[in-house]
């Protein structure tokens, strides 16, 4: 292999490197994307049933509307803190908070001091009828509440639905360990990362194989173009255009391809051949 062709398949192998990574990052990416996405569907899966069943048990007795508004009777909040916990339980929620659509706090399921929310961006979300979920690892939820809950906490905010038609009437704010399906998104994850790195090097090395071949040929080529073929009597040179050939003297060769000017002259030897006398009386000059 010539340094011209070394030096050209090396920005060749750089090229499909480069495209090669360009593919999979972003692949990688979608892919990450989609598990977290399937991760927070499944998180919010229970948020969603306990707000639907929180509609539907309490539509029995005073009202959804009616219960949460009336929680500062004693026997009101007891009878709902205790329904609350049994659900909780069942689902596995770590605790609750209900808030109305100003932001104010009507319940907390850990018995903490009501707060009111600041009905920011997430929040007016919520009440559009959307789902909000964050996932906090054990920095970020000591960083934002200020202890550390030693596990990946999912906090979501849902919509409550009441009235007739229904909507977001309260905001339910849950709280989920989600560590259990992150680590099962990691392992899904990396399988999937070897498995997408082992097809696009598969496609690339077809490719690389596929290119090398090409390099080889063009520069067989190359080596061939640069023999000129030559009549060996003649010395005319063979010229192959439209599918045709022709042999042109080298003067006029060089001159259409390179456009060179020629001028003519006579060697000593061709002097000797054709013009003997002239070549004798020459060299009888240079000798006297």
């Amino acid at each position: 292999m010539t340094p011209a062709f070394l030096l050209r398949g090396s920005r060749y192998w750089l090229l499909a490197g480069a495209i090669l990574l360009g593919l999979y990052l972003p692949l990688l990416y979608r892919d990450w994307l989609s598990l977290k996405k399937e991760a927070i569907h499944d998180i919010e899966w229970y948020t969603s049933s306990l707000a639907q069943l929180l509609s539907r048990d309490l539509a029995q007795y005073l009202g959804l509307e009616q219960v949460l508004s009336h929680l500062d009777r004693p026997f009101i909040r007891r009878q709902f803190d205790e329904h609350v916990h049994q659900k909780i339980g069942h689902l596995g929620l770590l605790r609750i908070k209900i808030y109305r659509r100003d932001g104010h706090q009507l319940y907390n399921s850990d018995g903490g001091p009501l707060q009111p929310e600041q009905p920011d961006a997430d929040f007016r979300q919520v009440l559009t009828g959307a789902a909000v979920t964050y996932i906090l690892d054990q920095d970020t939820y000591q960083h934002k509440y200020g202890n550390n809950a030693g596990r990946v906490t999912a906090e979501t905010y849902y919509p409550i639905l009441a009235g007739n038609p229904p909507a977001p009437a309260f905001v339910l704010e849950a709280y989920y360990d989600a560590t259990s399906i992150i680590d099962r998104i990691h392992h899904l994850f990396l399988p999937r990362a070897i498995s997408l790195a082992l097809i696009l090097l598969g496609v690339g090395g077809a490719c690389a194989f596929i290119l090398r071949k090409n390099l080889l040929l063009s520069d067989r080529v190359e080596q061939l173009e640069a023999f000129l073929p030559i009549c060996s009597h003649c010395k005319k040179i063979r010229v192959e255009q439209d599918e045709r050939t022709e042999w042109v003297a080298i003067d006029r060769y060089f001159s259409e391809e390179n456009h060179i000017s020629f001028s003519h002259g006579i060697c000593d030897d061709c002097l000797a051949e054709h013009y003997p006398e002239v070549a004798r009386k020459k060299k009888e000059v240079r000798s006297g």
